[in-house]
């Protein structure tokens, strides 16, 4: 088996991050900037947010709110 975590995006709000296909945590874009989500997300990983491997399409992940940049599209997300 390939443990990994993974991350999903839905509705362009809902960021979910798995381990091994199971929930870990669910953050709302609504109610906190990317920024802090990122960082949630790294310091509990360990791992860089755009290296975490992707669940879904890239697309789901365009309109997210940065409180530096507004609102980014998932290629600029994840280069």
């Amino acid at each position: 088996m390939n443990e990994s975590y993974t991350i999903r995006c839905t509705c362009h709000t809902y960021v979910t991050l798995e381990w091994n296909d199971k929930f870990i945590a669910c953050y709302d874009n609504d109610m906190q900037y990317m920024e802090e989500i990122i960082e949630k997300i790294e310091k509990r990983t360990g791992q860089k947010f755009n290296t975490i491997q992707r669940k879904g399409s890239i697309q789901n992940f365009d309109g997210l709110r940065f409180l530096h940049g507004g609102f980014k599209k998932g290629t600029e997300i994840f280069g």
